[in-house]
């Protein structure tokens, strides 16, 4: 089946790669000049099959205040009466009911499992060390005694659901991570995911996109930005860009929070905010760092990577270009107060900002839309490298199995 697949980040590359193993012909357009160059590039590059907490829950909806008057540091949410807006925020404050929050966690814990099995089978099937993926594990912190018992409510939880973590004492997490003697503020204890790994995004979509191309003729094109669809008849769609147009017997959307430029043209606009993110790479000053580490109360994740640490953070949303500057270099400032001797905070930061595409309930939209032959594979939040090769082999599993010239 000749398929499209409109996005090149890690959910479009993930889609390309898991459709073309089943034999489907598929091409992917992106209007970057390489893959990974949106909300993609350069993520958390942390694949966090345990920490998949909804953010829609009680939790969120009584820090709401705090969060539209700027008084919590991790997340700004600027006011406004955009309709859609508006629209988001209701159905957002309906999935943050107990029901609700348990319901989306379960869904959630399902997708991560089947991407923690998927992104195995990608592995396997790539050459040896290709993804580069280190299985150092992840340390959530606790602040305090309150927050560690929460944590650990949430941990028995996630254990029904399948997901294993372990509550750890601050003692035990400076015996497994040395390198957190040097952080600044208290914490009490965390989870830990032994499970959890590291993996620079751009390596994974190189890596998808070269197996791709060369095993099962993947074809890319680059450089061309998505202006429409449009139907030929009840079987082929057009994809029109700025250069050429494109017959397709069926469309994937994996545009992120651009998805709703291009739905928008067919009449399916979907619920989606675009959350800003930040991230700075800098070269790492402890090179025994093993460990990734997130501080909730920040909203703030350090990953070793190669050649250095990833600081990411953060989530803001309708925010000025200007404050969003502001906003990359507290979070620099931030992590420099937490932990000062981790990395070397006087070199080239390489800020990275993008938008990540939330749903109201955190669950992404994966399958077909309300037109015929589209799908959507989009709306995956802070989450979208999690549920990558998860939500890749959903979708190929919803369209099927057609080998080419069938």
């Amino acid at each position: 089946m000749n398929i499209g697949v409109l996005g090149a980040g890690v959910i479009g590359v993930s889609t390309a790669y898991a459709l073309a193993r089943l034999g489907h012909e598929v091409t992917v357009i992106d209007k970057a000049d390489q893959v990974a160059m949106g909300a993609s590039h350069a993520n958390g590059a942390q694949l966090s099959y345990a920490y998949i907490d909804p953010f829609a829950g009680p939790a969120t909806r009584r820090k709401i205040p705090a969060y539209l008057l700027g008084l919590d540091p991790g997340i700004h949410l600027s006011p406004s009466l955009k309709p859609s807006y508006l629209n988001w925020g209701i159905q957002f404050l309906c999935e943050c009911s107990p029901r609700k929050a348990t319901d989306n966690l379960k869904k959630r814990s399902e997708l991560a499992i089947k991407s923690r099995e998927a992104i195995e089978i990608f592995e396997s099937e790539l050459p040896k060390n290709a993804l580069k993926r280190s299985s150092v594990g992840k340390l959530v912190l606790a602040a305090d005694q309150q927050e560690l018992e929460a944590m650990r409510n949430a941990s028995q939880v996630k254990a029904r659901l399948g997901l294993t973590t372990k509550i750890l004492s601050r003692f035990e997490c400076l015996e497994h991570e040395p390198a957190l003697e040097g952080w600044k503020e208290g914490f009490v204890g965390a989870t830990y995911n032994d499970g959890d790994t590291s993996l620079d995004p751009i390596t994974y979509c190189e890596a998808l996109q070269y197996a791709g191309t060369q095993k099962f003729g993947v074809a890319y094109k680059f450089g061309e930005t998505i202006l429409a669809m449009e139907w030929i008849n009840g079987a082929t769609a057009q994809v029109i860009t700025d250069k050429t147009n494109y017959e397709f017997e069926k469309i994937i959307v994996c545009l992120g929070a651009e998805s709703q430029n291009v739905l928008k043209n067919i009449g399916t606009p979907r619920p989606i905010l675009p959350m800003q993110g930040y991230s700075l790479t800098l070269p790492v000053k402890q090179p025994a760092l093993k460990t990734s580490i997130t501080d909730p109360k920040s909203k703030i994740v350090f990953t070793r990577i190669e050649g250095g640490i990833r600081i990411a953070g953060f989530m803001d949303a309708n925010i000025s270009e200007a404050k969003a500057q502001k906003r990359a270099l507290e979070l620099k400032d931030r992590a420099e107060k937490l932990w000062p001797d981790i990395a070397d905070y006087s070199a080239d930061p390489h800020f990275w900002t993008n938008y990540r595409p939330m749903t109201p309930s955190g669950l992404p939209m994966i399958g077909e839309s309300v037109v015929e032959n589209i799908y959507l594979n989009l709306g995956h939040g802070s989450l979208g490298y999690t549920f990558a090769a998860g939500s890749a082999m959903t979708i190929a599993e919803i369209i099927g199995h057609t080998k080419k010239n069938d």
